[in-house]
């Protein structure tokens, strides 16, 4: 029973982790499918269950809210009749609406049934515009960190640092820490460069620990000296 528990937890955190690249568009969701070895209709239905219920929603089998199809025929045409004296009403909206007349319903069952009567029209997703990538390995470097309970035994959100090569998408480094702080990053830079060697562009958010913030003087012209100013051993 451990055993399984421990596969689960396993797949579970490896869907994650791969997902958490979807989100963040290192990666596309066919080459999610590609990497976890699964269907990309399975892909999609993974990701939906990710974008819904956040991590959680790959490792439990619960819901918080019940399918469309689970709902009663009163509560559908519910639904229809508020949608038809509210026609401006959108689904958050209807769904606090019901929500005052006792009815607890998810916004996206309000969706999902108004568009199977034909009163919601989808609005369609613009294409997403095609990132830049880099031409070969070694010139861009993708890091960036991810908080959750990656350890299942430790009942504590951790850190994981992770990077990627843009061209070959492969992992450089990947670290669990107790901390994201500058020192951490570091460490994982200079892992990358022991291991790899040095890139050339490295591409992070905009975290302040990878902004440079500038004083009125720079440190170069506090510590900068003439020769003759310097007290040294020898002039002694």
């Amino acid at each position: 029973m451990v055993k399984q528990a421990s596969k689960l937890f396993k797949k579970a955190g490896e869907r994650i982790m791969i997902l958490a690249d979807v989100k963040r568009g290192i990666i596309t969701l066919k080459q999610a499918s590609e990497v976890l070895n699964i269907s990309y209709r399975q892909a999609k239905r993974l990701w939906g269950k990710f974008k819904k219920l956040g991590p959680m929603g790959l490792v439990t089998k619960r819901r918080n809210t019940p399918s469309w199809n689970k709902i009663t025929e009163e509560v559908k045409l519910k639904i229809m009749s508020v949608k038809e004296r509210f026609s401006d009403i959108n689904c958050c909206h209807l769904a606090d609406v019901l929500k005052e007349e006792g009815i607890t319903i998810s916004h996206e069952t309000v969706r999902r049934v108004l568009i199977k009567n034909h009163l919601y029209l989808p609005k369609h997703k613009r294409r997403p515009r095609k990132r830049f990538e880099a031409d070969q390995a070694g010139k861009l470097v993708q890091m960036d960190t991810s908080p959750y309970h990656w350890i299942p035994a430790i009942d504590k959100e951790l850190q994981l640092i992770l990077a990627l090569d843009d061209h070959s998408r492969k992992p450089l480094v990947g670290r669990i820490v107790e901390h994201d702080t500058t020192w951490e990053n570091m460490c994982s830079l200079r892992e990358i460069v022991e291991k790899y060697g040095l890139f050339d562009t490295l591409y992070v958010d905009q975290d302040s620990k990878f902004k440079y913030s500038r004083t009125n003087q720079s440190l170069y012209f506090n510590y900068q000296k003439q020769p003759e100013e310097v007290d040294t051993q020898i002039h002694q």
